[in-house]
């Protein structure tokens, strides 16, 4: 889907690696590093809510309150992964104090926080998606491979949904030519989905976090983002048919008007080699002359 945009080979290594992209068991050597703290620098812990608008105001506030914070915002943004519900009250944060100025009562570094939805916010959501809306073809393949007397969950952890995937994909793979060849003429509905599924969706879905997104090249994931929009829609995946479009707007806008940022792709997108290295990692920055308008 991608040739020519990102490399095509895999290691063993870098296979297993993938399909345990989702699992964060400590008992894997490779976890027990990404679980370390030690390049994290915790400003605090507050307990709080994150329901509402003034929660996540709060919240910023504490971060601001922070000297060393409010001195890197002044002149830096935050790029700052998030879901939905993140994404929609940091947006209203920034449109009432962009509105409404000092009377607000919003501190103005809250300008330099943008909001984005990560990739493994959309690797993981996709995956799932794509498995619960086909549901009666993987619990037939989960049989065929387990036998008829297992009982497969109908919301399994995220590792086993990219097993599944992958025993889809692999299989695809061993008979996709001759199949592709005998239904070439046919139109029937029914056929162009599965073909569609295991030709395209499944390999997307698999590919996005840690293929695409670690390859580092900016043109194959912006191609991605909007591919499994497509299919965020397709499955009316609620919130999510909407946040890959928010993402995609920014990045336009960002390239065509404002400071040409992803001519630093090779940062921004190869900065993280890690899950949960990237939760953490909102630190990234770009440096800005004034301030980030949206």
């Amino acid at each position: 889907m991608f040739t020519g945009l990102i490399p095509v080979s895999e290691t063993h290594e870098e296979r297993v690696e993938r399909l345990l992209v989702h699992s964060y068991d400590d008992r894997i050597e490779q976890r027990q590093v990404d679980r370390s703290m030690e390049n994290t620098k915790l400003v605090d812990l507050i307990a709080g809510p994150l329901h509402s608008t003034e929660n996540y105001i709060d919240a910023f506030k504490s971060l601001i309150d922070n000297q060393s914070a409010k001195d890197y915002l002044e002149t830096d943004i935050l790029a700052a992964p998030m879901d939905y519900p993140g994404q929609l009250n940091t947006r209203h944060a920034v449109a009432c104090c962009m509105n409404n100025g000092e009377t607000s009562g919003i501190p103005k570094q809250v300008l330099h926080i943008v909001p984005m939805i990560g990739p493994l916010h959309v690797s993981l959501n996709s995956c799932e998606t794509v498995f619960l809306a086909n549901y009666n073809f993987f619990d037939k393949l989960f049989h065929q491979v387990y036998g008829p007397s297992k009982v497969l969950a109908k919301k399994p952890k995220p590792y086993r949904i990219n097993l599944l995937l992958e025993l889809a994909f692999q299989g695809w793979a061993r008979v996709r030519l001759t199949v592709l060849e005998k239904f070439a003429q046919i139109k029937d509905p029914e056929v162009r989905y599965l073909i569609d599924l295991l030709d395209n969706t499944i390999s997307l879905v698999l590919d996005f976090y840690p293929i695409i997104f670690r390859s580092g090249s900016w043109p194959a994931y912006q191609d991605a983002m909007f591919r499994v929009w497509a299919v965020f829609y397709r499955y009316k995946r609620k919130n999510y048919n909407k946040l890959p479009l928010s993402f995609l707007s920014d990045a336009f806008y960002w390239t065509d008007i404002l400071f040409k940022i992803f001519k630093m792709n090779r940062l921004i997108f190869s900065m993280s080699t890690s899950s949960l290295n990237y939760c953490f990692g909102l630190s990234l920055t770009i440096r800005c002359k004034t301030h980030v308008s949206r």
